[in-house]
């Protein structure tokens, strides 16, 4: 039964999902300091919530009301839904279901190949005299690689705009 529950949520996201590696900006340090973070994150949207209380049930997550311009602008318009697990339950998800996909394959594994270079991170960082993690930059680098090529397999309109011509051919090769 698991198996069929896998393939069926792996059909929802190849027609109503998105596999993604994204990122922020955040701060630490009262402020003073702002680092970027990248982050694996599967999301579908529906105007059909059952469909994604489902995915809740089976996968974990959360569902969230997305406020579209489509309901700003009609009345009558039927809301519209949004499942999404990040990190490490992406990854659990990503690891079931894989198999199944046909039109987000490389998207899922590329966030897998994205989510083995956190290994046992967190357990070998170091800590500065605040107790702040030091991240080294080799990871930051090969991080910042996934979230490239997570951009170019998602077709993105800001990779096209910023991302770099040179990049987008070596990918494109790959």
């Amino acid at each position: 039964m698991n198996g069929e529950i896998d393939a069926y949520t792996a059909g929802i996201i190849d027609g109503e999902g998105t596999i993604s590696i994204t990122s922020c900006r955040a701060k630490r340090d009262y402020g003073k300091k702002i680092y970027k973070r990248y982050f694996l994150r599967v999301l579908v949207s529906s105007t059909e919530k059952r469909v994604l209380e489902f995915l809740k049930q089976h996968y974990t997550g959360n569902i969230c009301v997305q406020k579209s311009f489509s309901q700003k602008s009609f009345s009558g318009t039927k809301p519209c839904y949004v499942w999404r697990v990040t990190d490490i339950s992406a990854e659990n998800l990503l690891k079931k279901i894989t198999k199944y996909l046909i039109i987000k394959k490389n998207q899922a594994l590329n966030g897998l190949e994205y989510r083995k270079t956190f290994g046992n991170a967190l357990f070998t960082l170091k800590r500065d005299k605040n107790g702040y993690m030091i991240f080294d930059p080799k990871i930051w680098k090969n991080r910042e690689k996934y979230y490239n090529k997570s951009l170019l397999l998602n077709n993105s309109k800001f990779f096209s705009k910023f991302g770099t011509t040179e990049y987008k051919e070596k990918m494109r090769n790959k």
